[in-house]
């Protein structure tokens, strides 16, 4: 799949030739909102660049040039498979025990029975120019040709942002999590479940 919308053009499925150090760079990142378990964003490069599941990400393109991604997670399976010796080579025995504890969880509650839109980033210099819509489009369909009902994804209550633009895309909150004491762990309360319909039966099997 290669769509281009208003100079964006996304990629599904990527290529080797795509697989480069800007690419990975970029991916391995993963999720800020995780850096009190997996470290910042230093730490969080090493433990993924040598696991990242192409087969799970959408790359925009601008010019030729990468601009943000989109990845996914379908049948318990996300972005990223790192096994506990990557985190003990950054964190030790001890550290890395439960860093990857947590990290086993949060996959493991980021499972829905829908497609689960993992994570969605677009470089500051790329931002307002579409591109996390197209990400987005491109996204529900793929969903789409793989014959899934709807998506699913989580945004935290202080990323206003990211919920008008999630709304103006057709998502629409269907739950509130309130992390109670994990509040401690990161810098927000509560976690707000949103879904988007991409084809007409409205039942998950």
């Amino acid at each position: 799949m290669e769509k281009n919308i208003n100079k964006v053009n996304v990629i599904y499925p990527l290529s080797d030739d795509h697989i480069n150090a800007a690419f990975i760079d970029m991916v391995s990142a993963g999720r800020g909102s995780m850096q009190y378990f997996l470290g910042d964003s230093k730490q969080r490069r090493k433990i993924f660049n040598s696991c990242i599941n192409k087969d799970r990400i959408l790359a925009a393109y601008i010019d030729s040039k990468l601009v943000g991604y989109a990845s996914f997670m379908i049948d318990g399976k996300g972005p990223y498979t790192p096994r506990f010796k990557h985190f003990r080579s950054e964190f030790g025995i001890l550290s890395g025990a439960w860093r990857y504890l947590a990290f086993i969880m949060a996959e493991k509650h980021s499972h829905s029975t829908g497609f689960y839109l993992y994570m969605l980033l677009v470089k500051k210099s790329a931002r307002r120019k579409g591109v996390a819509s197209a990400l987005i489009e491109a996204f529900c369909q793929e969903a789409i040709n793989r014959n899934k009902a709807f998506v699913e994804l989580e945004v935290t209550n202080k990323n206003l942002e990211a919920m008008r633009l999630y709304e103006k895309t057709g998502f629409i909150p269907t739950r509130v999590i309130d992390m109670k004491w994990l509040h401690a762990f990161f810098s927000f309360s509560a976690l707000i479940t949103m879904k988007r319909y991409v084809c007409d039966k409205r039942e998950s099997k």
